[in-house]
């Protein structure tokens, strides 16, 4: 190091300012190449991570199918003396991908006096051993739907058949399997397989509107609900020759997890069923052929 210092002091004026410039830019090179690397690293990793994140959310029939399958033109209410339920239960779901949270939004008109409640729903199974392992399938009669409600409900068996009956009708809904929607592409590992199955029984679960809920309801002195002006200038703008029957009430509900561990589900497709009840009191009702639009939404939280 001595002979090197030396060195650079018998050099003439002109040789130590070229020594200082050279090693001045060889300091600078060995900083700058990490530098540089990293740099270039993340570009690489840039262009190696396409980020993908559409709205690909869909609402479907119960089971990922095209939504026409999804059918809630009519009601019969029946007579005020009806010994029949006053209850219809609709089955529907919200399917997509690169979606761990999502926004269901529910609106109607309220020209029949109907309650409209929303439940998550889960699909009825029951055990069976196949290839010597126990394993969940789905419950394809009504034979089998009802021994598994059963089970479920009451372990107790302190149910009667007609306990059974009407308990069953409150919570569960039948659906036709049909051809799974071509938009929707999952594969066994993410869905139960249905190939084959004609009917499914689906149960209600958590109830995330309850008979209220609504952004913009008024009780009138008759006791009927219906909606404010709040929304008014969003549905109709300007237009205000409309019955007060056809102003939507408004409902929501954020951050509902697509499935049940977002956290490593990743970019996978899922659907999620949901069950519609609808329920109405046959002295305030009847088959008068009164026509209400619902409006079923979803959207990424």
């Amino acid at each position: 190091m001595l002979k090197i210092i030396q060195k650079y002091r018998d050099m003439s004026l002109a040789n130590r300012i070229i020594a200082a410039i050279a090693s001045f830019f060889t300091v600078a090179a060995l900083i700058a190449l990490p530098v540089v690397a990293w740099f270039s690293s993340q570009r690489k990793l840039a262009e190696l991570q396409s980020i993908k994140t559409p709205d690909l959310l869909y609402l479907s029939a119960a089971c990922a199918e095209d939504v026409k399958y999804f059918d809630i033109s009519s009601i019969d209410v029946g007579e005020v003396n009806s010994s029949e339920p006053a209850q219809q239960l609709y089955a529907f779901a919200v399917a997509g991908q690169y979606v761990s949270s999502f926004t269901l939004q529910f609106a109607h008109t309220t020209n029949n006096q109907f309650t409209y409640r929303i439940y998550e729903a889960n699909l009825l199974t029951h055990t069976e051993t196949i290839n010597g392992k126990t394993v969940d399938v789905p419950c394809t009669t009504e034979a089998e739907a009802k021994t598994a409600y059963k089970t479920l409900k009451n372990p107790e068996n302190t149910w009667t058949d007609t306990d059974l009956d009407a308990h069953f009708r409150e919570d569960v809904v039948a659906h036709e399997v049909n051809e799974q929607w071509d938009k929707i592409e999952m594969t066994l590992s993410q869905r139960t397989d249905l190939s084959g199955i004609e009917n499914v029984y689906f149960i209600k679960d958590t109830c995330i509107k309850d008979a209220g809920g609504y952004l913009n309801a008024t009780v009138t002195n008759e006791g009927r609900r219906i909606a404010t002006d709040k929304y008014h200038a969003d549905c109709y703008g300007e237009y205000t020759e409309f019955n007060a029957y056809a102003e939507p009430l408004y409902w929501q509900k954020t951050d509902i997890a697509s499935v049940k561990d977002p956290t490593i589900w990743g970019a996978k497709p899922f659907f999620k069923t949901f069950i519609l009840d609808v329920t109405w009191d046959r002295s305030k009702i009847s088959n008068n052929k009164e026509t209400d639009i619902l409006y079923i939404a979803a959207f990424r939280s």
